[in-house]
């Protein structure tokens, strides 16, 4: 790139170069602005295209290594205003949104619908009302925006174009109201009520349509009783929480032993966390604190002895990581702040 700078604004011929060192584009600017004709060359000096430019109006183009455009921006007084266009390498278009002054407004298309794409309305800057995403030419979510660009209203993501995966409602920018989740087979999996953004009241999960969970929520919190089925049905021990301290007792589907136990205070994981194999043995030991992983951490094997160890602060590793196979240590790396440190 050449040009020349008068009180800090490019001023008087522009040039773009190839890594190759050929020109790739010629231009001409008058105070910050493009002003006369922008000239597009390839890289063995055939002319691609030629634009008239008055004060910074016109239309700027780009282009791949073979000619095709890649993008089409029309600019009023150096600034973008009008529909913009952005295409791949294919010529398979990828963008195509509209501005006014240099503030996106209006619709607003990224992607192909056939691959991942999503539409979208944008009013000064912001996206406002519905938009939608797509997935090999399906919908995958839906949901809409209020006129601060916050999601507001309905919202629905899709598993296939006839099944929902979660749907529910925004309050400017905060889940409210009920909200629904279905697994692959259409069967609800959880349901439960938001207010501004916390969970409140009953909250049920199901497996294949069978209940395995109700718990109650207050501002956010687990609060008494929470009961637990196995998949068939079976009753499972209940634990009791209050304002979201106690201990969750998790338990393994088959069987129906415990699988876990993770202490929380105040709507947060904070203490001792426990998961155990089907047959009694722990599976894993560590401490939680204030929702991180802290202190050490270790795993174990089905038979008891340890397969790894490892120390975390604020939820990233931090000192020793063991790894061993039966009595033997085959890895040992240090860590500072979650980055590998020290020896190996």
């Amino acid at each position: 790139m050449r040009g020349q700078r008068r009180n800090g604004q490019l001023d008087g011929e522009y040039v773009e170069l190839y890594p190759g060192g050929a020109v790739r584009l010629r231009a001409t600017y008058r105070a910050g602005q493009l002003d006369g004709e922008v000239v597009h060359l390839g890289p063995n000096g055939q002319l691609w295209a030629t634009e008239p430019f008055a004060a910074g109006t016109g239309v700027m183009r780009t282009f791949w290594p073979d000619g095709s455009p890649a993008r089409i921006s029309p600019l009023r007084a150096g600034r973008p205003d009008g529909e913009s266009v952005v295409r791949d390498v294919g010529g398979v278009e990828v963008v195509r949104e509209a501005w006014v002054d240099g503030v996106r407004t209006g619709p607003r298309l990224i992607g192909t619908r056939t691959r991942l794409a999503r539409e979208e309305r944008w009013r000064a800057g912001v996206p406002v009302g519905p938009q939608v995403t797509w997935r090999q030419g399906a919908r995958v979510v839906e949901e809409q925006r209020d006129g601060r660009g916050l999601r507001h209203g309905s919202y629905t993501s899709w598993r296939t174009p006839r099944q929902r995966r979660e749907h529910g409602s925004y309050l400017h920018g905060e889940r409210d109201g009920v909200w629904t989740w279905w697994d692959r087979d259409g069967a609800v999996e959880r349901t439960g009520t938001y207010r501004a953004g916390v969970r409140v009241g009953t909250w049920t999960e199901a497996s294949a349509g069978v209940r395995t969970w109700l718990g109650t929520y207050h501002a956010g919190k687990l609060d008494g009783e929470v009961s637990q089925w196995s998949p068939s049905g079976a009753a499972l021990p209940s634990f009791r929480m209050q304002g979201g301290t106690g201990v969750e007792v998790q338990y393994h589907p088959r069987t129906g032993t415990v699988a876990a136990r993770i202490t929380w205070r105040a709507g947060r994981r904070d203490g001792a966390v426990t998961e155990l194999f089907p047959r009694g043995r722990t599976a894993l030991s560590g401490r939680h604190q204030d929702d991180q992983r802290a202190g050490t951490w270790t795993w174990f094997h089905a038979d008891g002895s340890i397969r790894q160890r490892a120390s975390y602060q604020h939820d990233r590793r931090d000192g020793v990581l063991v790894r061993t196979a039966g009595a033997i240590d085959v890895v040992s790396a240090g860590y500072a702040d979650g980055a590998r440190d020290g020896a190996y």
